[in-house]
């Protein structure tokens, strides 16, 4: 109902109040898919890169099997590619912050505080597959292999990368499996 009055304000040309209403849909329900849809076309239209790519890495988090799944993630690869894949543009700073922080971590081989930063960067952008990818693998460092599957699963649903790129993931996920049932 809530989203529904920001999709009117949008016919009337009422960004503002377009945008508060889908920000409140999504502070009353931070799991309802369309609101987070809405949010990011409306930053697209403002040109606002980094939040539209956030909203739409959320709603595929939230929608996984969305029926336009295909049109979505060739979206988030095309306005990646408008912010010239900079991470500065494409992901909000303290995500960014985290991400890089989790990534120190792993190179000193400290996979639990580097875990900790993944999930803490998650807490913000839990559409973002990079993460959960990252995740998976300090996961299979520490030997929680069902976390891990479970962390790779997550990124395969999330991610926008094309099929092909995929495989080698959908491979490994079989392998973690494999590792559990041993």
């Amino acid at each position: 109902q809530i989203n529904d009055e920001g999709l009117r304000a949008v016919d009337r040309k009422d960004f503002n109040a377009a945008y508060a209403g889908f920000q409140k849909a999504i502070d009353l329900d931070n799991t309802f898919p369309q609101a987070h849809f809405n949010l990011a076309l409306l930053h697209e239209m403002q040109k606002d890169i980094p939040k539209a790519l956030r909203e739409y890495l959320a709603y595929l988090a939230l929608d996984p099997q969305a029926k336009d799944r295909t049109a979505v993630r060739q979206k988030i690869r095309d306005l990646s590619a408008q912010a010239g894949g900079d991470p500065e543009q494409v992901f909000p700073r303290e995500v960014r912050d985290l991400l890089l922080e989790g990534n120190a971590w792993v190179k000193e081989q400290n996979y639990a505080r580097a875990a900790f930063s993944y999930l803490k960067a998650l807490e913000t952008s839990p559409g973002l597959a990079l993460l959960w990818r990252n995740l998976s693998a300090v996961f299979e460092g520490l030997e929680l292999y069902q976390s891990a599957a479970e962390a790779l699963v997550r990124y395969l649903a999330a991610s926008w990368e094309g099929e092909a790129e995929l495989e080698p993931s959908r491979q490994h996920l079989m392998e973690l499996q494999v590792k559990l049932r041993n």
